[in-house]
């Protein structure tokens, strides 16, 4: 593999000071501030009319407090792999938008299935669910000919697609958890990601956020109205 997406530094101490037990507010701030475009989608985010506060927040550590640092981390991690990944110009195969609109509804889901469930960190779920396929980005970035291909032989079978990748010596879902696990997220994410096409008998008794985000994935692969259903992942 040659062209993999790579976490921005500030990235990836913003991470591991998020995962700790004991969270140091100050510390995750002064790194959030490190990076202007983080920061201005924080302010964004904590300001708009999702929230409703009466007063608007311009204070980045206030902020994080508001949000949360689960919240923080996935706003940082998407932003930095939605922007890894260019397409290159006429290819029509791969819609990057239908690839992330997909990606986001398994993410809302796997949220609202956790936090329906007490899962302990519904905010990771989310992250996990936003993540599950980059496996997918990953061959194509590397084997555009080869996994376009596949691509268009089987486009609205998933099941064949996933086929088709075994065929060629490696699935998104493999790929997908090593990228993970290189970038050192939790390792329930990685499982997650990993088992997320397994058959029901294999995960009916897995770890929570497995179940969580297999039965995401399955309920946003329904089409959505007014969508080419041969164009959703």
């Amino acid at each position: 593999l040659k062209n993999l997406p790579t976490l921005p530094h500030i990235l990836v101490k913003l991470i591991a000071a998020c995962n700790r037990d004991d969270v140091n507010m100050l510390e995750v701030s002064s790194l959030v501030e490190k990076d202007p475009g983080l920061s201005s989608k924080i302010l964004k985010l904590v300001n708009s009319a999702s929230y409703g506060l009466p007063k608007k927040i311009e204070s980045i550590q206030h902020s994080i407090s508001y949000l949360g640092t689960g919240t923080i981390k996935n706003i940082a991690i998407g932003s930095s792999v939605h922007q890894a990944f260019q397409p290159p110009e006429g290819n029509r195969l791969f819609n990057l938008k239908t690839f992330w609109w997909h990606s986001l509804r398994c993410a809302v889901l796997a949220r609202l299935i956790a936090k329906k469930i007490n899962h302990k960190n519904p905010e990771e779920a989310f992250l996990t669910g936003l993540l599950h396929d980059i496996g997918r980005l990953v061959l194509w970035a590397n084997y555009p000919d080869e996994y376009l291909d596949l691509l268009e032989k089987y486009k609205g079978r998933p099941d064949l697609l996933l086929a088709g990748e075994i065929r060629q010596g490696v699935t998104h879902c493999e790929v997908g958890a090593w990228l993970l696990n290189r970038w050192n997220l939790q390792p329930f994410m990685v499982d997650a990601v990993l088992y997320h096409h397994e058959p029901l008998q294999r995960v009916k008794n897995a770890f929570s956020l497995v179940q969580i985000v297999w039965v995401a994935n399955a309920l946003s692969g329904q089409p959505v109205p007014g969508q080419d259903k041969e164009r959703d992942f």
